[in-house]
């Protein structure tokens, strides 16, 4: 049996098409049950027909009953074989319906079960279709609702630009009219109850009411306030936010402050504007809401701002028109002013190009106005060709930066005579700061060029003359008053040319015998008794007008008249103060570079003898167990030689050819961090005046360090009762100098100043020569040693001191254009090695030490006293196959070949070799740039075993190495 039957074209076919089929299937299956039945019933018939017809023509004479018998007898037969015929064609029949019938009871269960698969599917269809119409009729909804609020917003839209086209077309000259017009139509266009405009009053202390209309009344009310100071969230809102909106003005915390005065009115939301002037806010705007809170939607917003707008506008048309009316009473004041002082004025319109010129320029300028164009071209006409590209800057100059056009030129009339003119003017600018117009004063100066150009011809003759002349220059009449002094006498005695002129010449020119200090004598007195030129005997001090001393060299001579009267003095004088002081300096030099040969000599055989001391004591103090009873006398003895190893290090700063190692550092790190280590503990504070923008140096920190450090524990020694020091740095650039000791370039100025007992003057010419000192402990190598390093980095120290009062210190260094990156030293832990290593050195008993020192941390170690048995033992063990990993040079070997000469041999032997510098000399220039002479690090004698150790270890792993600093 069939379940999915389908039509010809293979779709499934409808319920209905598949009952029909099988009742017609039914029916024919009847009928071809039938058929026998039927077809029997007519052969009998046909049978009994055929009998009878033959039975009367060949059997005529049977009577008739006999023959109806014979018939009937036929007949019965027929019949009988017909019954069983149709008894076998209904038991057929029967079981085919019955069959058929069973069938059509498996389809009819077939249909219910599709049927109701059929049903399902139609519910959940019909679920979906339903689903699918309830969304569609939403979206349909909300299209309609969004065409809906799209035609409001296009009305309101519409609406409110109408109002604000008709209000913009109103006159704003009447500007409280304008206002209230503004109000009205902004309250019955947002229905609500109230708007005003509300002001700030000069001291911005208030919010007052310039205009508050009520809608319900249509009256207008001012002079409300509302304090700033009880309001603070809501006048913070209006400088952080153009528009608020309080839906529920009682509970919002930008508003809820007005409480007292919303209250009274009833009032719910408010939407406020704030109102600007030239981009500074001078009020608000305030819409104010009664009944239910309302939600301001974003066209109201906008229409609100428009409205403050509006009103912005109509304040600035009442401003302009008052600034209108002010220029309009100056221009008549002007006009009045200028017909009585000769002063023309001029006005140029920027954007049309258009001038307008009063009666007073014409008259400068020879024209008449209906001669002129009108046109600011026609102006430069007038000026003289050699002026104009100046008369063009300068315009241009004020209309791009602002700078006030201030000039002098020259002018060509028509008549072609030539007038001078002086000429100001200031440009006018809108809010965009785009320039409009220019206003401004012309003046005929032609007769004061002339007088000045005479007065200046004259002057110019008599300034070459004394400008030529390098000294102070002094005049005065027979009675010893002053009657002229130059530039450089004004710059020595501090005298100005008007200031010193009348007065007498003891007074402007004070001078003191230098030994003495005695008044020096009368110069006009005894230049009147010699008659002729004096030169004074012997250098002498100036004294000048502020008290400050200076050393000059001076003369006098007469002046006679044509009689050859002496009528007066000319007194000529020269500073020699710096000369003096750089005399000084040169004897100082000299003196540090005679002591300093000798004393790197020494200092070098000195560190020599330091290193096998220092170097044994380190290996003794490792060596020995911890606790051990003479431990901390080898440390005592270890510290002392350090100490010896600081001296020699001061003694080392004045040999020659010794170069500073340097690296950009930090003048307020270095300043800082010394000064808190010199004076911790001490009674003395230290104050510092540093700029944060202070300039990097770039200097040999250690040195610089020192240099700080003597300088300080001077000044901690001269307060012996406590007191204050005080270091200020300045960034200083010299340009162009007479100074011999500074070379023009950047500088960072430091000044160490004190409040001690000061130096007497006869030693302040010897604070800085080795081994003077007026302390009963010390050296003497201080401030020498300070002396020499400061010089050594370019830079210059002096001093200044005044008993009871104190002494100050000032350093120049130069400044460093890479940015400050100075960093600490890392401490490094001793760590141990292996390979071969080859030490050169002429002393023996640092080979033996760094011999036993290596070997203790896993090295090989061979040793050569000098260059050349170093050179040959080092490429015998490159040939043997077992080179040195690394090799430790002496940089100077009495009578042999020292580091310098053999770095470069083993460079040609080994490209890579890997070479570590040794010196006494820890200023030498092989030090201080050892990577570019071929070496990867450096250690200065003395040194000690950690030193020596984390040296090499640098070199074997390829590090750079580093010295200690």
């Amino acid at each position: 049996m069939h379940t999915d039957e389908r039509n010809g074209d293979g779709t499934a076919r409808s319920v209905n098409q598949q009952v029909s089929a099988r009742l017609l299937a039914l029916v024919v299956g009847a009928r071809r049950a039938l058929t026998p039945l039927v077809f029997t019933a007519v052969l009998t018939l046909v049978c009994v027909i055929a009998f009878e017809y033959f039975r009367s023509v060949m059997m005529p004479e049977v009577p008739p009953r006999a023959a109806h018998t014979i018939t009937a007898l036929f007949a019965s037969a027929v019949a009988g074989i017909a019954a069983y015929l149709a008894l076998r064609t209904q038991q057929a029949l029967i079981s085919y319906v019955a069959r058929r019938l069973d069938e059509n009871e498996s389809h009819s269960r077939e249909l219910t079960e599709y049927r109701d698969r059929l049903e399902v599917v139609v519910a959940e269809r019909t679920a979906a279709l339903i689903t699918s119409n309830e969304k569609l009729r939403r979206e349909i909804e909300e299209h309609e609702r969004a065409e809906r609020e799209v035609r409001n917003h296009a009305e309101r839209t519409v609406r409110y630009q109408g109002v604000l086209l008709n209000l913009s077309k109103q006159d704003f000259s009447n500007t409280p009219g304008a206002i209230a017009a503004i109000l009205e139509a902004s309250a019955r266009t947002l229905d609500v109850g109230r708007v005003g405009v509300w002001f700030f009053d000069d001291a911005r202390a208030h919010l007052v009411c310039s205009d508050l209309y009520h809608a319900s009344t249509a009256t207008h009310t001012s002079g409300e306030k509302i304090a700033v100071a009880s309001n603070p969230a809501y006048f913070r809102s209006l400088e952080d936010s153009r528009v608020i909106t309080a839906g529920d003005a009682r509970s919002d915390e930008r508003t809820r402050e007005l409480a007292a005065y919303l209250g009274p009115f009833g009032i719910t939301s408010l939407l406020a504007v704030t109102l600007r002037v030239h981009g500074r806010i001078a009020g608000t705007l305030c819409h104010e809401h009664t009944g239910p809170p309302r939600v301001w939607t974003p066209e109201e917003q906008d229409f609100a701002g428009s409205i403050a707008d509006l009103v912005s506008l109509a304040l600035a048309f009442a401003e302009r028109a008052r600034a209108e009316e002010a220029l309009r009473e100056s221009e008549r004041r002007l006009s009045l002013a200028q017909d009585f002082g000769a002063v023309g004025s001029w006005d140029w319109n920027i954007r049309t190009g258009e001038g307008l010129w009063s009666e007073t320029t014409y008259q400068i300028f020879g024209v008449r106005p209906e001669d002129f164009a009108g046109k600011v071209s026609n102006f430069y006409q007038f000026v003289h060709p050699d002026d104009q590209p100046v008369v063009r800057q300068a315009m241009k100059s004020c209309l791009d930066s602002g700078a006030e056009y201030d000039i002098e030129h020259r002018i060509v009339r028509p008549d072609g005579s030539v007038r001078w003119v002086a000429e100001r003017g200031n440009v006018l600018r809108d809010d965009n700061g785009a320039p409009v117009r220019m206003l401004g004063i012309v003046r005929d100066i032609t007769e004061r060029r002339q007088i000045e150009e005479d007065l200046a011809a004259e002057k110019e003759r008599l300034t070459v003359t004394l400008r030529s002349i390098g000294d102070g220059v002094i005049t005065a009449d027979i009675s010893g008053t002053v009657v002229l002094i130059n530039k450089m006498a004004e710059n020595l005695t501090g005298w100005t040319q008007g200031g010193a002129c009348g007065k007498p010449l003891r007074r402007v020119f004070r001078i003191l015998d230098e030994q003495s200090r005695l008044p020096v004598e009368d110069i006009l007195s005894r230049t009147i008794e010699e008659g002729g030129g004096v030169t004074i005997h012997r250098e002498s001090i100036l004294v000048a007008h502020d008290g400050s001393e200076r050393l000059i060299a001076n003369s006098g001579a007469p002046i006679r008249d044509g009689d050859n009267n002496i009528i007066g003095i000319v007194v000529v004088f020269r500073d020699i103060t710096r000369q003096r002081q750089l005399e000084q300096e040169v004897l100082e030099v000299q003196k540090l570079e005679s002591i300093g040969l000798l004393a790197g000599g020494i200092a070098h055989d000195f560190n020599n003898i330091l290193t096998a001391v220092l170097g044994n004591l380190s290996e003794a103090r490792l060596n020995m167990p911890h606790g051990a009873p003479y431990a901390d006398r080898l440390g005592d003895a270890e510290a002392a030689a350090l100490r010896a190893r600081d001296l020699t290090q001061q003694l080392l700063t004045f040999s020659k050819g010794g170069a500073p190692v340097k690296q950009t550092a930090s003048v307020a790190d270095l300043l800082t961090e010394t000064a808190k280590f010199i004076l911790s503990g001490s009674n003395v504070k230290c104050e510092f005046s540093i700029p944060p923008d202070t300039w990097p140096v770039e200097c040999d920190t250690g040195q610089i360090s020192q240099v700080i450090q003597n300088l300080l524990i001077n000044a901690e020694e001269a307060m012996p009762g406590g007191g204050v020091i005080r270091v200020a740095v300045t960034n200083t650039v010299v340009k162009r100098t007479t100074d011999a000791a500074l070379a023009p370039g950047r500088y960072v100025a430091i000044r160490i100043a004190d409040e001690g007992i000061g130096i007497p003057s006869e030693h302040l010419q010897r604070i800085f020569d080795p081994y003077f000192t007026t302390k009963q402990r010390g050296s003497g190598l201080g401030l020498a040693v300070a002396f020499a390093v400061v010089r050594r980095h370019g830079g210059h120290i002096s001093v200044e001191s005044s008993l009871s009062v104190g002494t100050t210190f000032l350093i120049h260094l130069p400044a460093s254009d890479a940015a400050s990156a100075r960093t600490r030293p890392e401490t490094k832990r001793i760590a141990a090695g292996s390979g071969r290593i080859l030490i050169m050195d002429d002393e023996d008993a640092i080979r033996d030490f760094v011999a036993r020192a290596l070997e203790k941390f896993g090295y090989s170690v061979d040793a050569a006293a000098e260059g050349r048995e170093a050179l040959e033992r080092y490429v015998a063990a490159r040939n043997a196959g077992d080179p040195y990993r690394a090799v430790i040079l002496d940089l100077t070997v009495p009578g042999g070949m020292g580091g310098k000469e053999l770095i470069r041999l083993l460079h040609e032997v080994d490209p890579a070799v890997r070479a570590i510098v040794s010196s006494g000399y820890s200023t030498d220039p092989i030090i201080a740039e050892f990577i570019s002479y071929g070496f990867c690090g450096f250690i200065v004698k003395p040194y000690r075993i950690e030193e020596l150790v984390s040296a090499v270890h640098d070199a074997v792993s390829g590090a750079q190495a580093r010295g200690p600093q």
